[in-house]
């Protein structure tokens, strides 16, 4: 048996009452807005010059470098604790390109004027992606270029990482040309044992290739500009080298 029990009028009245002033306050309640905070300044990874790297060091807890002591073979940087640290190279390790240091990637691209060559390198290293009329490989520095030629049309190159293979040169003979922070270098390789008697193999002379500047030959070949040597060739690349096939 469930019962109903009546509330009296007066208790109605004053709960509406109380209802109504509370709908009042909060209507008229007044919500603060909400403001945002603003993330710290990033601490760069580099700095002009020492003492701006030491305070960035110390502000994000890192190392950070110091531009003006840096170049591609040596690096200084700033450490938290107030230290200093410089890295040497015995090669260059970063090239500066649009005013920034980008890491050294001898991964062999092509390019839109149809030649191959590393997407990042200190010199210039251009390598030929197959046909004649063009070196197999040249280096360039400032307006100066220097490289070798092959008397026959070239095959187009398959590319893999910093080396370009031209197969078939020669029957059962590959051609293989590797970028190189310095230059280059380049390899016969003999596939197999009937290549290996081709009597072309025992001595292939790779021609020269230069502009604007000289090459003379002591135990080995030297790019010279008129004012120093900026580039040497071993004697092995300028006749030839190769492995043999199994």
């Amino acid at each position: 048996m469930s019962r109903q029990f009546a509330m009296p009028r007066a208790r109605r009245r004053a709960l509406s009452v109380m209802l109504l002033s509370l709908t009042v306050c909060l209507s008229g309640l007044v919500v603060p807005a909400v403001t945002a905070v603003a993330a710290p300044a990033a601490v760069p990874d580099e700095t002009p010059d020492a003492a701006s790297a030491l305070l960035a060091a110390r502000a994000a807890n890192k190392s950070v470098r110091v531009l003006s002591q840096t170049d591609e073979s040596t690096e200084v940087r700033a450490n938290p604790n107030g230290s200093m640290t410089m890295t040497v190279h015995r090669q260059p390790v970063r090239v500066k390109q649009s005013g920034k240091w980008a890491p050294v990637d001898l991964t062999l691209v092509r390019r839109p004027d149809g030649t191959v060559g590393p997407k990042v390198a200190p010199i210039d290293v251009v390598l030929s992606n197959g046909g004649t009329g063009s070196p197999i490989v040249k280096v360039g520095k400032a307006g100066t270029e220097v490289g070798l030629g092959w008397p026959e049309a070239l095959p187009e190159p398959r590319l893999a990482g910093p080396t370009a293979t031209y197969p078939e040169v020669l029957p059962g003979v590959d051609l293989k040309v590797t970028a190189e922070v310095d230059g280059f270098s380049q390899v016969l390789v003999v596939k197999t044992p009937e290549a290996a008697r081709n009597p072309k193999l025992k001595r292939i002379s790779f021609g020269s290739y230069t502009r604007n500047t000289k090459v003379k030959t002591l135990d080995g070949a030297s790019a010279w500009d008129g004012t120093r040597t900026w580039v040497e060739i071993p004697p092995d690349r300028m006749t030839n080298r190769h492995t043999g096939g199994r």
